[in-house]
């Protein structure tokens, strides 16, 4: 039950703002965010079991995250979502990224996705389910990412929504405080909440991320391990130094 906020076009200095809270079984490995030498560059944490990322950003300025979608029990031969994901950032912007998964899930089979791509331009979401795919193009201001889609106006997003109407996007740092207090938020939506206690799976963690309109070394990245409600944000932005 991922959760993605994405600000487009409102915070000064930062074109494209981006928080995510990554709800996941306990038990699968990852490591946090970490610069890969690659062409082009990207900072990304690590799904340990797949070696694929739910969230990443290249030096282009392209940012991608994936979400699941339910349908169904998962078929456990399909590709890795979270390889799809990275393999989307060696391009250099949304539109061609999102290209590129169109093309991609003709050639390998995966379950149902959201993937999730935004540069300082605009945001765009290639979803996948039941055989078919389909895009939705976000806005400029406030798009949630739930696991219904891009702005699906499902009860979660609606909340998410609720809790950013008076928000103040004028300065990075009271936009960072605000997006990380509505992904703490623990009302019950469609039975869980944004940020997810449960038994075997949960909130595992939290990524926020800000292209910096200067370029890569001006990007931020902030990571929390653990409920965001409690876990304290780490500052990862040297991986853009």
């Amino acid at each position: 039950m991922c959760t993605l906020i994405g600000v487009l076009g409102a915070v000064p200095g930062y074109p494209l703002l981006i928080a995510m809270n990554r709800d996941e079984m306990y038990d699968r490995p990852a490591v946090p965010p970490e610069l890969r030498a690659t062409s082009p560059k990207i900072v990304m944490p690590r799904d340990e079991r797949a070696e694929g990322t739910w969230i990443g950003l290249n030096e282009s300025g392209l940012l991608a995250a994936v979400s699941n979608r339910f349908a169904g029990p998962p078929d456990p031969s399909a590709r890795s979502r979270g390889l799809l994901c990275l393999e989307s950032l060696s391009h250099r912007d949304a539109a061609a990224a999102g290209e590129f998964a169109i093309l991609e899930v003709e050639r390998h089979a995966y379950n149902p996705f959201n993937l999730f791509h935004a540069d300082p331009a605009r945001v765009r979401c290639t979803s996948r389910q039941g055989g078919q795919t389909f895009v939705q193009n976000g806005a400029k201001g406030v798009n949630v990412l739930t696991n219904d889609g891009l702005n699906a106006g499902d009860l979660r997003a609606r909340r998410v929504n609720e809790l950013l109407k008076d928000a103040n996007l004028r300065f990075l740092d009271t936009a960072v405080r605000s997006l990380r207090t509505a992904l703490a938020d623990h009302a019950d939506v469609g039975g869980r909440s944004i940020c997810f206690h449960g038994e075997k799976a949960g909130t595992r963690s939290q990524t926020i991320v800000a292209v910096g309109e200067r370029g890569w070394a001006s990007n931020r990245l902030w990571y929390a391990e653990g409920n965001p409600c409690t876990a304290l944000l780490a500052d990862f932005s040297d991986k853009f130094r």
